[in-house]
């Protein structure tokens, strides 16, 4: 059976008048929170007149295209390939990808080839209808957890199909979806596909009232972004043995590295640190304490690059991940601080031996992927960090089997982005019969 979007006889009204009466009694207070933010120069006052629809008439945006929403940096960047595939399979269709944060927008504009990026309406029964009548959309996306029920009821009321994509349900989101289950059960009802990340997603999205004849377990699409190691390069780069690499590291921790590293060159001198400070603001004073302790450090900005018994600080941006590539073993930071960590997924499709802290609990689902494959190894404290750094750098057999798994485990799960499309494809499809 094509998949048609659902009829508005099949779906609950009720929720969606209840939810527009509510906004409508509280715009005063809503009008309230926009000055403030707007006059505090706080993230909800940003970009606000174009939120508002107040520059919907000059922006000459185009009609019947894909409209595209992703919330922030994450999902924009977790559908970067997904835009692009569509450019491809339906030439001529204009792409719109709306952001909710500017910090999004910026990201959506720098590397994504959408036709027009825009921000997210609010969500009000005043504002939505004017983009929908503006763009008037063949279908629309949403990413990842994006409910937004003023958007969902325009595409039910307009009969437009809607996808959920990269679909996931947050287990600690669950009880304040499950407090506004009569929302969420109507809003779930007016999807044409829900595709999910996991099963575990796909569960939990039916627990709040989705159709499992609607739902698919596709996979998450962040896998096919990350740039994988060919078999065997690392043999290539002989330097590759004895270089370590420490990204996104905060304060405390890339003092520790330094540390470490100071201590380990002075038993063999010819060893390599890539050190990538995660604010770079905090850049000058890692140069001073390495250079406090005797290490010859230079700047990636001033064209330097990995050199034997040294440290290069990486201040650039964009580099990271083809650094990670030239390491043997990867810390990933964030993580013996009490941060929550930073992306395991970058080193681990480079190949490199991954090692992180004991707070990584931002990223568990990586954690969990790469100690399900014995792709990682976690450490306690900067004593572990530094008997793990030693003993890779005289067995680097061992970190490069230990890479080898770490890559095999992301490449496993690529392929999420060409079963999506395969979706889309099919309700396109349906649309144009």
């Amino acid at each position: 059976m094509p998949p048609q979007p659902p009829a508005k006889g099949d779906v609950d009204l009720g929720p969606f008048w209840l939810y527009n009466g509510l906004l409508t009694g509280l715009l005063p207070l809503l009008a309230v929170a926009l000055a403030v933010g707007q006059l505090t120069g706080r993230r909800a006052g940003r970009a606000w007149r174009e939120q508002l629809g107040l520059e919907l008439g000059r922006q000459r945006l185009p009609s019947g295209g894909i409209w595209i929403q992703a919330c922030s940096v994450g999902e924009t960047l977790a559908v970067r390939r997904l835009i692009s595939d569509l450019k491809q399979l339906f030439p001529g269709t204009p792409l719109v990808l709306s952001c909710t944060t500017p910090e999004g927008a910026r990201i959506a504009r720098e590397k994504t080839v959408a036709d027009h990026v825009i921000g997210f309406p609010y969500d009000l029964p005043w504002i939505v209808p004017r983009f929908f009548e503006l763009l008037n959309p063949r279908l629309c996306i949403l990413v990842e957890t994006e409910i937004w029920p003023g958007f969902i009821g325009q595409c039910l009321e307009r009969q437009i199909p809607l996808v959920l994509v990269n679909g996931r349900i947050s287990p600690s989101r669950m009880g304040r979806y499950t407090r506004l289950g009569w929302l969420y059960s109507a809003c779930l009802s007016a999807f044409t596909r829900l595709l999910m990340q996991s099963r575990e997603d796909g569960l939990r999205i039916q627990s709040l009232g989705a159709s499992p004849r609607r739902l698919d377990v596709v996979g998450d699409m962040k896998y096919d972004q990350l740039v994988l190691e060919e078999p065997g390069s690392s043999s290539l780069d002989p330097r590759r043995s004895s270089t370590l690499v420490a990204g996104s590291t905060h304060p405390g921790e890339s003092e520790v590295i330094l540390d470490l590293f100071a201590a380990l060159i002075s038993e063999v001198s010819d060893r390599s640190l890539v050190l990538a400070p995660r604010h770079g603001q905090t850049v000058p004073s890692v140069l001073e304490h390495g250079r406090r302790l005797g290490l010859d450090c230079r700047r990636r900005s001033d064209g330097a690059d990995v050199f034997p018994g040294g440290v290069l600080v990486l201040d650039t941006m964009g580099e990271l991940d083809d650094f990670y590539g030239r390491g043997l073993v990867a810390f990933v930071g964030g993580s013996l601080v009490p941060v929550g960590g930073h992306s395991l997924l970058e080193p681990a499709a480079r190949g490199a031996a991954v090692i992180h802290g004991p707070h990584a609990f931002n990223f568990s689902d990586a954690v969990e992927l790469l100690k399900r494959a014995d792709g990682s190894r976690q450490v306690l404290d900067p004593r572990d960090l530094r008997d793990l750094f030693r003993h890779y750098l005289t067995h680097p057999e061992e970190a490069r089997s230990l890479g080898h798994r770490a890559r095999s485990a992301v490449a496993e799960r690529r392929g999420a982005t060409d079963r999506t499309l395969e979706h889309l494809e099919a309700v396109m499809d349906a649309r144009r019969g």
